[in-house]
């Protein structure tokens, strides 16, 4: 999952959570975002990759995958019957008409 798009996906889907949960605070979003990067990465790669990410706020591919986690994580809150977000699942097996897929 080292590339763009998972960083990005995983940032989205994460920014988004913390948001419907109600943290709004730039600071708190900051720290938790900081967190969650880093228990999903490892302790040591994990503050990198959460640098990374404030790095390629500008980066076509990132902003897609960020936009994709938010969308899926929101629809799936609003509707909870509905299948489990599987953007990044789809991305990283490389399944076709998954956004970046390389089939």
């Amino acid at each position: 999952m080292v590339s763009s798009f998972g960083f990005g996906y995983v940032f989205g889907f994460a920014e988004q959570l913390l948001q419907v949960a109600g943290v709004t605070d730039e600071v708190h979003l900051m720290a938790q975002l900081t967190f969650i990067v880093t228990r999903v990465f490892g302790k040591e790669q994990g503050p990198k990759i959460f640098g990374k990410c404030l790095r390629s706020q500008n980066d076509s591919e990132f902003r897609a995958a960020r936009l994709l986690g938010a969308q899926e994580v929101r629809g799936w809150l609003a509707v909870p019957e509905k299948e489990a977000p599987m953007g990044l699942a789809q991305y990283l097996s490389g399944s076709s008409g998954a956004p970046g897929a390389t089939s």
